[in-house]
């Protein structure tokens, strides 16, 4: 077992004595992480046209400035959290 996950779960109390059946619960650990993963490569994709924009000598236009805008809100305003229903 990953040894964050295993942090995590002494964290909840959920292991006891240092053990407990992992299978089903690391599982669900896995498709936590995997969703905050698709969330996050959602963001980078929008940042990476911003990215190209400026390599390629686009520019920085303001379709960039609002982009990097809505990527930054995204993140401050604890997307994650409010994804799955809880609070830091």
């Amino acid at each position: 077992m990953n040894e964050r996950i295993k942090a995590l779960m002494i964290k909840c109390n959920y292991v006891v004595d240092g053990t407990c059946d992992i299978s089903r619960e690391q599982k669900f650990a896995e498709l936590i992480v995997q969703e905050c993963a698709r969330l996050n490569l959602e963001l980078s994709y929008e940042l990476a046209g911003v990215i190209v924009d400026t390599e390629e000598g686009i520019g920085f236009d303001s379709v960039c400035l609002n982009t990097v805008k809505q990527v930054h809100n995204s993140l401050a305003s604890n997307q994650l959290t409010e994804h799955f229903g809880v609070e830091l």
